[in-house]
């Protein structure tokens, strides 16, 4: 009925301690009472629960209860009594006890100062409960969050890896020039991943120093001076050469005084190791199909800073890309030295000297010289009157290009000496084409018999699908030589026009291959008619002179070759 109690409110009707006793047995707390004047300490039965007593068996004191903490936390709990008893603040205080069971527990026990009406203290008292779980549970969560955090700033590290990394192999490949190469490695580690960095590579079983960098200009140059000190070999302990010699890292701190023992070194070579700090080191091999080419050595200074296996599986990795990409620059520039050679093979170790005439030759190689070109020039000595000179663009690149350009010249050379014509000199040319060149090989060519005078010189020059020789007048004129006649090694009994030219003082002759005027300039080609241009310009200057403005005119012009180039030109000195 409206107005009458309910059983709740008629069991809390009752007795005020009831109520509090039921609040404290909900909580799990017991209550201890603590008598300064008689010293004497009263529990209730909760209390000695918590730690597995029973009041039988213990007799609860203050020195009783101290030696129920664990030692770790006794001077905590006496010092936070002391410290209420002297300030009458209440305290508040979490512990671990011993159980009976041999556990350990976590308690926590609130107290305050009971005073008299002087204000006089005549004890304490308070509440404990056990608070294991529930520190339990705020350590987990705790721990969680650690392990979240931890978790999160590895997945960030992790990122942040690979974005280096990826960066890293981009700028360590994208360079097949060794110089270039080794520079870009150099610069990925230092100052990122180290102070100092070294790169050794193996070139026809030695090996050298490829190169070496400090991110302190003064440590640069200590670290360069020890690196041209002490070559390496596979026979040294603790560094490029064992490892060099076992394809395992190294990961080490302070180098061993056994290791630097062996280099003997001076008392200025040990200031500049101090100087380039090796406090701590990595360094390992750069493997290429399972052999070492070469070997990265790094390390940091200061005793704050060490590496440890992570760094050294960075540097592996960054290794293992550095490796491909010197193989690579290797191969290249082995390749690019042999296309030299051989190029070289095929135009005059040098121009001949003649009275009265001036000579100059450039060949420029398209795409870096890696392929061998079939552009050549070539100026010879027939007789006692008589020079030759030839310049010709075989069609293609590579080793059969540089095949029949050797034939080509060296046909010119031998043919010369009987024929006398230049037309009859290109048909034997054209025959011994036709008869031991690929189907699909063909050239284009000049030659012509120069015939010095003592004031000038006649030539009688012939062509064959060439584009047509320029004559740079002393007075400014442009004149080009035409003069029909195909393609070399295309057609059998083809005819050849012969053409005089006379040179007199300050006037100049040019011969060029096709590479000078098919220059891609944006979306077109520099064409023949700048050529003329050029002459026009400089046609007073020196033939050496002439022939270089002509090659850095590709340069000049933004241009980019598509196709070699050679010049050759010959010039009778004005007389002023």
């Amino acid at each position: 009925m409206p107005g009458e109690p309910n059983q709740l409110q008629t069991a809390l009707s009752g007795d005020p301690n009831h109520r509090l006793q039921l609040a404290l047995d909900a909580g799990q707390f017991g209550v201890w009472e603590w008598d300064l004047a008689t010293g004497a300490v009263s529990w209730t039965n909760r209390v000695f629960e918590l730690f597995g007593l029973s009041p039988g068996d213990f007799e609860p004191t203050l020195e009783a209860f101290t030696e129920l903490v664990v030692e770790e936390h006794r001077a905590t709990v006496q010092a936070t009594i002391a410290r209420t008893l002297e300030a009458g603040e209440p305290y508040r205080v979490q512990f671990r006890a011993n159980h009976s069971d041999g556990d350990e527990r976590w308690l926590e026990a609130w107290g305050e100062v009971v005073r008299e009406p002087g204000d006089q203290p005549v004890g304490m008292i308070g509440l404990v409960a056990d608070v294991s779980v529930r520190l339990a549970v705020e350590q987990e969560r705790t721990d969680l969050l650690v392990k979240e955090r931890i978790a999160r700033t590895e997945a960030e590290a992790g990122r942040q890896r690979l974005d280096f990394l990826a960066q890293a192999f981009k700028a360590i490949g994208s360079s097949l020039d060794l110089e270039s190469t080794t520079q870009r490695v150099l610069r990925v580690l230092v100052p990122d991943v180290s102070d100092w960095a070294a790169i050794y590579l193996r070139r026809d079983n030695v090996i050298v120093p490829a190169g070496a960098t400090h991110r302190d200009p003064e440590a640069d140059r200590a670290l360069k001076a020890l690196i041209d000190a002490f070559p390496v070999d596979e026979s040294t302990e603790g560094g490029v050469g064992e490892v060099l010699r076992t394809n395992a890292p190294i990961l080490g701190a302070d180098p061993p005084d056994d290791v630097l023992d062996q280099y003997e070194l001076t008392d200025e070579q040990l200031r500049q190791i101090e100087l380039i700090g090796i406090d701590s080191y990595i360094t390992v091999p750069l493997i290429h199909q399972g052999a070492a080419i070469g070997a990265i050595a790094l390390g940091v200074g200061g005793e704050d800073r060490a590496y440890g296996t992570g760094d050294l599986e960075l540097v592996e990795q960054i290794a293992d890309r550095a490796a491909m990409a010197f193989r690579n620059a290797i191969l290249f520039e082995e390749r690019a030295s042999i296309a030299r050679v051989l190029q070289r093979s095929l135009l005059p170790a040098a121009l001949p000297a003649i009275a009265g005439v001036e000579v100059a030759g450039k060949y420029a190689s398209a795409g870096g010289g890696l392929d061998v070109g079939g552009d050549f020039y070539d100026m010879f000595q027939i007789d006692e009157e008589r020079y030759g000179l030839a310049i010709g663009d075989v069609s293609g690149k590579g080793h059969e290009a540089a095949a029949v350009t050797a034939l080509t010249r060296h046909t010119i050379r031998a043919t010369a000496l009987l024929r006398k014509r230049p037309s009859n000199v290109l048909r034997a040319v054209n025959e011994v084409l036709l008869e031991q060149s690929a189907e699909d090989r063909f050239c284009t060519a000049v030659y012509g018999v120069v015939r010095p005078n003592g004031t000038g010189c006649e030539i009688a020059i012939a062509l064959a699908g060439h584009v047509p020789p320029v004559v740079a007048r002393a007075d400014g004129r442009i004149e080009e030589i035409r003069s029909s006649g195909v393609l070399l090694g295309m057609y059998p009994d083809p005819e050849f026009e012969d053409r005089t030219v006379v040179l007199g003082p300050g006037d100049t002759l040019v011969l060029y291959t096709d590479g000078l005027t098919d220059v891609k300039v944006g979306d077109g080609m520099l064409g023949r008619d700048w050529i003329r241009d050029e002459l026009a310009v400089t046609h007073k200057l020196s033939v050496a002179e002439i022939v270089a403005g002509l090659a850095d005119n590709v340069a000049r012009s933004g241009g980019v070759l598509v196709d070699d180039v050679a010049i050759l030109a010959l010039q009778i000195p004005r007389r002023d």
